[in-house]
């Protein structure tokens, strides 16, 4: 498991902003593996009014900025922090890490507070470290017209979008989240594109539209495939499925041609 930590130009004592930390330390497990500056941070370094961008208005927009700042962290898992900004929040969980809150009693050195996240011993502690590999969680693909993580548009047509967004849910939480680029049909055509999705290890797959030929591919090797019409974002997507208001496509397809 990958850990980040909000940290003082030490590089050793929390930082309880998230979004102004002068810099980043990322365990793994118990081990210091890396410092990243925080490029947030660095790109608010001449604020003068320090209490207006703390209240900064919550949009897309700061969400995306936010975002962009924060992409090198993409790929850990879990963030450990005092204080994170709606705008921050929604950035992180779209590439996929969890936020843990922690609090002043917690410590101030970031190997105890470390320590005591993988001991389940935070005072405020809600993540349970087991659920990055558990077997409940589920993996679903959403083909993608960009790579934004849970903010990415879908893709109308899963053998067309530029991109597949895979996203590991575990009870209800996003608990990972990745992007690749969509190899394309190729030669192999619609079972090129079907063993190119499988290939993702995926427990479901949900789409804005599917030929017949693709549909009765994946019914033939059980993979669920579901139907979202209405969603524009992965994240709403996400929303639908988890509240089982997607259809399960029975194999025959949504579309008239493929």
């Amino acid at each position: 498991m990958k850990i980040i930590i909000p940290v003082d130009s030490d590089k050793k004592t929390i930082f309880k902003r998230t979004g102004r930390a002068p810099f980043f330390v990322i365990f793994e497990n118990d081990k210091l593996i890396e410092v990243k500056e925080n490029l947030h941070a660095l790109s608010h370094e001449d604020d003068d009014n320090d209490h207006e961008h703390h209240h900064e208005e919550h949009s897309d927009k700061e969400v995306a900025h936010h975002r962009e700042d924060i992409l090198e962290l993409q790929g850990c898992d879990v963030i450990l922090a005092q204080a994170v900004g709606p705008n921050m929040h929604e950035a992180l969980e779209s590439i996929g890490i969890k936020i843990q809150k922690i609090s002043r009693v917690d410590g101030e050195d970031v190997y105890e507070v470390v320590n005591k996240f993988l001991e389940g011993k935070l005072k405020r502690q809600t993540i349970d470290n087991f659920a990055f590999k558990s077997s409940k969680s589920k993996r679903l693909v959403f083909p993608t017209n960009e790579n934004a993580g849970t903010l990415s548009k879908r893709g109308a047509h899963f053998g067309k979008a530029n991109y597949y967004t895979i996203v590991t849910i575990y009870d209800k939480n996003i608990v990972d989240v990745e992007v690749i680029d969509n190899p394309g049909h190729k030669s192999g055509g619609c079972s090129d594109a079907v063993s190119n999705i499988m290939s993702l290890k995926p427990d479901a797959l949900i789409v804005g539209g599917i030929g017949g030929s693709p549909a009765q591919g994946f019914a033939k090797v059980g993979l669920d495939v579901y139907f979202d019409q209405t969603s524009i974002t992965v994240k709403e997507s996400i929303d639908m499925f988890l509240q089982n208001k997607l259809t399960k496509i029975d194999g025959t397809g949504t579309c008239s041609v493929h």
